[in-house]
């Protein structure tokens, strides 16, 4: 042991006394320091998405230097000629490589304290919880340190077994290969997501898949992480060992045997460590592959043919989360037989990753037949009024796909992080819908939303047990206690579930709640402030506002995972979800959020062809234009200059389904009776247009929705009845 700390000793000297070297280190943390505090000081960023942007970065750029300090340490004394006369030192290859690599990682551990130390403390001054940033705090160490374990050894592995200094170009392109070329032309180009636990840059290559995202995450692959994790620190034992190997040869001494045989057990234990972890990437690639070779997953053009469905009128679902995320479910359907048009069998569709425990008609379990995704059992006769139909099924769920680019998760539940979107049918809906479609003869991916028929809202009660920390439906929660929560409410055969590391702010002024990440907690407080200004200005003449579904509001940034699009185009929801900066600016979301609460979807505008006969697209934007003028104090000229968010008021030109410019006639009414003082009757004009309705749903999807046309005669006769001549 003192050998090996004198040793040791001198290594730790060589490099904390090399001012580049310490230059680097100090470069790193300031650098981090800076993009640290500019998020911290930003409204609109979230401080753990950039320092993850960051740190995968970093990491990548500074394994560079694991690479640079392995290869130095072996050519400055080992690799030397001159230092031919220290083999004569009761000093073993073994030790002494041994101490190199202790050298190393504490001189890259200092990159690690840097980057967790100051991550850590800029999550503290912006007030997250201890237990949420050193969770993330240490993940990114983790990650460093399991990435320059495995830098260093390969590149003393390759200063042992190349003498001359071209070493240091073979060491330039391994990092180049390792990271930036590794991941985007060979893991992702050719789909090899296996090869991932080579990749030398942890962070960069879950950055590709989402990891950066607070909501899941890293979260949702922890047992790939650990299992990825022990097989690279097997493989650094590999590298060092065989290192140690080499040497023993091109100098024999009498350790040779011995370090072969250390180094063949390494190499059996890294083949025992990636069994498992290849086994996890097996069972992906089979339930991914079972799809792609299921004939009765329906291609986009089937799909659209294949429209079989029915309505439900009640459902009763308990879903139990229990060990190892084992979902239990018990659909009771109330069906009524009139919807189902004379059919002897029926079909239900639930995802194929839950296997059916037995369907029961009347409480009589009956036989079914099990194709895929789609459940087939016949009716009994005589057929009463109605029919009460069970599922017992149970399984896990973590939908894997492929796609260009990266890979994706459908829906999973993973410990208390859960994604359930009803297209990926976690509960029986009515008739075939296409969970999954084949977009290509290599290619399945999750059934678009639009595919999804709706044929009437459906009663819905969820009891939700097991789950841990609280879920988020597009229901409204009726009851939480000790055992779960209950959902209940209307819904268009379209109920999801969400949960994770979520927080809730609330508004005094607002019957609705923001539920948000940590780290987002700071943004959405400001964009609630907003919400309720622009809340008092429109409930101050419009009373009735107060009766909007939507009572929560989901705001958890940009994210893969999420289809915000198929969130908010069910008009019954409770759970409106942000769509994130591709639709909206930072600074304005709470525009988005309060048009939903004013007015509605507006999923069926495309089936308005002529804003003559249907005005409700340029009166939606008039609301937003009074809002603007009277409550923002804009002009005319400000806004036309883009001081209005444009989105809010693009139905006021529409040139192609407005070739007659109405939306343009009535803004200039509106600018008309505003330049004369006239706000009260304008407001009285809107409201009475708003009493009418304005969403305008997509009949095309729901086939019950109520949608009523408002022409411009209407417009025009209420105007005049208003407003008298003017």
């Amino acid at each position: 042991m003192t050998k090996f700390q004198s040793q040791l000793g001198l290594e730790l000297k060589l490099l904390f006394r090399s001012p580049v070297l310490l230059l680097i280190q100090f470069l790193f943390a300031g650098t981090a320091a800076y993009t640290f505090e500019a998020a911290a000081s930003s409204t609109f960023s979230n401080l753990y998405e950039r320092a993850y942007s960051f740190h995968s970065v970093a990491q990548s750029l500074s394994v560079g230097i694991a690479v640079q300090i392995g290869i130095l340490m072996i050519r400055r004394d080992i690799r030397r000629p001159s230092f031919e006369w220290s083999r004569s030192l009761p000093l073993s290859f073994g030790m002494l490589l041994a101490a190199k690599f202790t050298a190393g990682m504490a001189y890259l551990s200092v990159f690690t304290i840097a980057a967790a130390a100051l991550f850590a403390g800029f999550s503290a001054g912006e007030g997250i919880a201890g237990p949420v940033y050193m969770g993330h705090a240490l993940h990114f160490a983790g990650m460093y340190e399991v990435s320059y374990a495995i830098t260093l050894a390969l590149a003393m592995l390759l200063a042992v077994a190349i003498p001359n200094r071209v070493v240091y170009l073979i060491g330039f392109c391994a990092w180049m290969f390792g990271t930036f070329f590794m991941e985007q032309f060979i893991i992702y180009r050719y789909q090899l997501y296996a090869l991932k636990v080579f990749h030398l840059s942890q962070l960069f290559i879950e950055n590709g898949i989402g990891g950066e995202k607070e909501l899941w995450g890293y979260r949702i692959m922890d047992e790939e992480r650990l299992l990825s994790n022990l097989f690279v620190l097997s493989f650094v034992l590999l590298l060092l060992t065989a290192s140690a190997a080499v040497l023993n040869k091109q100098r024999p001494t009498f350790h040779f045997r011995r370090s072969l045989l250390v180094a063949g057990s390494a190499a059996l234990l890294v083949v025992a460590a990636y069994i498992p972890y290849g086994i996890v990437w097996k069972e992906r690639f089979d339930s991914y592959n079972s799809k792609l070779l299921d004939p009765n997953v329906p291609t986009f053009d089937e799909a659209r043919l294949d429209r079989s469905s029915f309505a439900v009128r009640g459902y009763d679902i308990k879903l139990e989360k229990g060990k190892k995320d084992l979902l239990k479910g018990t659909a009771v359907l109330d069906i009524a037989v009139s919807a189902l048009h004379n059919q002897t069998e029926i079909n239900l569709t639930l995802n194929r990753a839950f296997q059916v425990r037995s369907v029961s008609i009347q409480g009589k379990e009956t036989s079914y037949t099990r194709l895929g995704d789609f459940i087939r059992f016949s009716l009994p006769k005589p057929l009463p009024t109605s029919i009460s139909v069970t599922v017992d099924y149970e399984g896990t769920l973590m939908d894997f796909q492929k796609r260009r680019g990266s890979e994706f998760y459908n829906a999973f539940v993973k410990e208390h992080n859960v994604l359930l979107p009803s297209y990926i049918g976690w509960y029986p809906l009515p008739g075939k819908q296409p969970v999954y479609l084949r977009d290509s003869p290599s290619s399945v991916v999750a059934g678009p939303t639009y595919f999804n028929k709706t044929v009437s809202l459906s009663r819905f009660r969820l009891r939700a047990i097991g789950f841990g920390p609280k879920l988020y439906s597009s229901l409204p929660q009726t009851v939480q206690d000790a055992s779960g929560q209950t959902f209940e409410g209307s819904a268009a055969a379209n109920v999801n579930l969400i949960g994770g590391q979520l927080v809730e702010v609330r508004s005094s002024s607002i019957p609705a709640v923001v539920i948000t990440t940590p780290y987002y907690e700071k943004s959405a407080r400001d964009q609630l402030k907003l919400w309720e200004r622009q809340y008092a200005y429109f409930h101050s003449w419009l009373p009735s506002l107060e009766q909007s579904p939507i009572r929560e509001v989901l705001f958890v940034g940009d994210h893969y995972n999420l289809s915000s699009w198929w969130f908010n185009s069910n008009r019954s929801t409770s759970l409106f979800m942000d769509p994130g900066v591709f639709f909206q600016e930072d600074n304005k979301r709470a525009e988005g959020w309060m048009n939903r609460q004013l007015l509605g979807v507006r999923t069926g505008d495309y089936l308005i062809e002529d804003t003559r006969s249907d005005v409700r697209i340029p009166l939606r934007a008039l609301f937003w234009y009074l809002y603007y003028r009277e409550e923002m104090h804009l002009t005319e000229r400000q806004i036309r200059m883009g001081e209005a968010r444009s989105i809010m008021l693009d139905g006021l030109n529409d040139g192609s389904n407005d070739p007659d410019q109405i939306g343009l006639k009535m803004k200039d009414q509106v600018e008309a009776a505003l330049q004369r003082g006239r706000n009260e009757e304008v407001k009285q004009v809107l409201k009475r247009m708003y009493e009418r309705g304005l969403e305008i749903p997509d009949l095309e999807t729901e086939e019950t929705a109520k949608s009523a046309p408002i022409s411009y005669a209407d417009w025009m006769d209420v105007w005049k009845q208003v407003m008298g001549n003017e």
